[in-house]
């Protein structure tokens, strides 16, 4: 993929899953693994976009045993424009969702747009608890400039927003926190989530919230 020329600040197109390395049961043979699995190696896949400081959150179901979802994240100039990376270039935060999971064969695939954030932001937190999964928090931008490997200028604003997707039903519904931050934490004590500190627009925050689905 393409990365920046100094190294100050990479945005890649690839997920890597990698599976440990294992032995078929017995009465399986080698080649029953589906590609990619029990091989000890990891297996490249592109997302939709190239980004960086994007959040990742795995998830379980019966249907089709879930997978992980890759969401937000400041999104990479084309690489058209890459090539030019000693000029100003308008980058901003996207809201795709990516999804990666098993096909029906069994190998690892993604799915491109599976759905899209209600603000595109970068910086979130993310939690899995009970059948809901958590997109919290984090920043948008305008005028954001990237030049020279590096992002030169940005009017970052943090959100309160809480996308929540029920994998189970296969909906999204949003909330919202009742303070607006990024780079918070999220610790999940069995059924319920705790969204921790953060920044708001003038510095770190000390709120604790709960929330319970």
């Amino acid at each position: 993929g393409e990365h920046s020329k100094r190294g100050k600040v990479c945005f890649s197109p690839y997920v890597w899953v990698h599976t440990p390395s294992l032995q078929p049961s017995e009465g399986q043979g080698a080649t029953s693994w589906p590609a990619g699995v029990g091989s000890g190696r990891s297996t490249p896949l592109e997302m939709s976009i190239s980004r960086t400081q994007a959040s990742a959150v795995s998830f379980k179901r019966k249907s089709d045993g879930g997978g992980v979802l890759i969401a937000g994240g400041m999104a990479y100039p084309t690489p058209e424009q890459a090539k030019h990376y000693h000029l100003e270039i308008v980058v901003q935060p996207t809201d795709v969702i990516d999804y990666v999971h098993k096909d029906d064969e069994g190998n690892w695939t993604i799915t491109y747009n599976f759905g899209k954030l209600s603000v595109p932001r970068l910086d979130m937190a993310t939690a899995c608890v009970g059948t809901k999964v958590l997109f919290a928090g984090g920043a948008t931008c305008t005028e954001c400039l990237y030049k020279n490997s590096t992002i030169t200028s940005a009017n970052f604003r943090c959100t309160d927003a809480i996308d929540v997707y029920d994998f189970e039903l296969d909906k999204w519904t949003i909330i919202a926190m009742t303070v607006q931050r990024k780079n918070l934490v999220i610790a999940v004590n069995l059924t319920a989530a705790y969204l921790v500190a953060g920044q708001d627009d003038l510095g770190p925050v000390a709120n604790v919230e709960m929330y319970d689905p």
